[in-house]
């Protein structure tokens, strides 16, 4: 058996990271799922991402191997329009973000 391990990608400037999550995501699951029930999704279907990276790597987690170990900020500006955007435009939100 194999195991293949990629290095943790280049980290995003502020910037770079404001443009990625002001891309136009539909937040919802990929058609390939068609009506199946996907376990957690209702718990991240609002979350919202306003960091990347973990300098601890910690022997049970996984968050440094997939998004490196220096730490990638987002903009308050692209934190706020992220969540007028999922109170907007969600079906069904309830008002709790996680």
């Amino acid at each position: 058996r194999e195991l293949w391990v990629n290095q943790a990608p280049i980290p995003l400037t502020t910037e770079e990271m404001d443009f990625v999550f002001g891309l136009p995501y539909a937040r919802v699951p990929h058609p390939m799922y068609g009506k199946a029930k996907i376990p957690a999704y209702d718990m991240i279907k609002t979350s919202v991402n306003i960091m990347r990276g973990c300098f601890g790597g910690c022997s049970f987690c996984s968050i440094t191997e997939h998004e490196g170990r220096i730490i990638q900020n987002r903009s308050k500006e692209s934190i706020i329009n992220e969540i007028e955007e999922i109170r907007d435009k969600v079906p069904g939100f309830t008002g709790t973000i996680s």
